[in-house]
């Protein structure tokens, strides 16, 4: 089984947000977000997705024929342009 393990961040400053795991087992692929406490204990912190409210507890997705293994849709629209600070 092969795992990717990506470290997400927001920000030139580069503020932790989560850890996105993506393990691989042939055609099987299965992923899993967890926020940053960092991120969560953030005050100007929201959620990457309405389908990933801010918790502690990852969030878990596995890929479905021609779909992503992503937890859910990501949705940044908008929210780039918000400015978040550094913990």
């Amino acid at each position: 089984m092969d795992r990717k393990e990506i470290d997400v961040r927001m920000g030139a400053s580069g503020v932790p947000v989560g850890t996105l795991v993506c393990d691989y087992d042939g055609r099987r692929e299965i992923s899993t977000f967890r926020y940053a406490e960092a991120w969560l204990k953030n005050a100007r912190a929201f959620p990457l997705s309405s389908f990933m409210p801010l918790q502690a507890a990852p969030f878990f997705g596995k890929k479905d024929h021609n779909m992503s293994s992503l937890p859910s849709p990501i949705e940044l629209k908008g929210r780039l342009s918000k400015k978040v600070l550094p913990t």
